[in-house]
């Protein structure tokens, strides 16, 4: 098999497995790649994917809950969830640490067939979560919590006027 390498051919001894996992990962790469350059400020960095050791499986962390909400609102989701963020003692228990953790699975892409994405980010205990299509499907109470507290903090201020 040759390859083209931009200097001259490289010629590589025939096909094997470590032949094909390169070429397996090439083409993960470029899937990946073609799908962050889909999504406006996608919010990812693309060397810090975590794949499964079969490469069947891709976890991004997305910076924030707005650009995991671009993810959504672009290319669509398998499923979605929110839960509360947990770290773990030293002893082995969970603890709550407080704040968001969010996942999206995107659904099956042309850019990389038979791999399934992930997408996950956190939000702060006391982050204001963006109105967005993947907050408002979410976590609904939150938006209205949100709204709430902004009512409370404009009367507040209308009284101290």
């Amino acid at each position: 098999m040759a390859l083209f390498g931009g200097l001259g051919e490289v010629v590589l001894p025939g096909w094997s497995p470590a032949t094909r996992q390169l070429v397996e990962e090439f083409e993960l790469r470029a899937g990946l790649a073609a799908l962050v350059a889909r999504v406006p400020g996608a919010g990812v960095v693309l060397s810090e994917a975590a794949v499964s050791p079969d490469g069947r499986e891709v976890t991004l962390d997305v910076w924030s809950v707005r650009e995991l909400s671009t993810w959504y609102d672009v290319v669509g989701f398998r499923s979605a969830g929110v839960t509360g963020r947990q770290g773990l003692r030293g002893d082995g228990r969970l603890y709550n640490v407080g704040g968001l953790a969010w996942q999206v699975v995107l659904p099956e892409l042309p850019e990389l067939p038979g791999v399934r994405v992930v997408l996950e980010s956190e939000s702060g205990e006391v982050e204001v979560l963006p109105d967005t299509a993947l907050v408002r499907a979410m976590c609904p109470w939150e938006l209205r919590l949100q709204a709430v507290a902004a009512r409370e903090v404009a009367a507040h201020g209308a009284r101290a006027a």
